[in-house]
């Protein structure tokens, strides 16, 4: 995934490469740093779930 913010590019980079492919394969639309910051968190706490857990909105908490 590709970003314009040097910031999320980082970041998202900084992320294992299990959350990186998790997130590319969901179609989640991730529009700023702390929304991506959130999911990366989420899966730091817990073991991934399958992309269709998020339907194609991302997740809803």
């Amino acid at each position: 995934m590709d970003f314009d913010s040097s910031e999320m590019q980082a970041y998202f980079n900084s992320l294992p490469q299990e959350t990186r492919d998790f997130i590319d394969r969901s179609d989640v639309k991730v529009s700023t740093l702390g929304e991506l910051m959130e999911i990366g968190e989420h899966f730091k706490k817990e073991d991934l779930p399958s992309p269709s857990a998020f339907g194609t909105h991302g997740p809803s908490d």
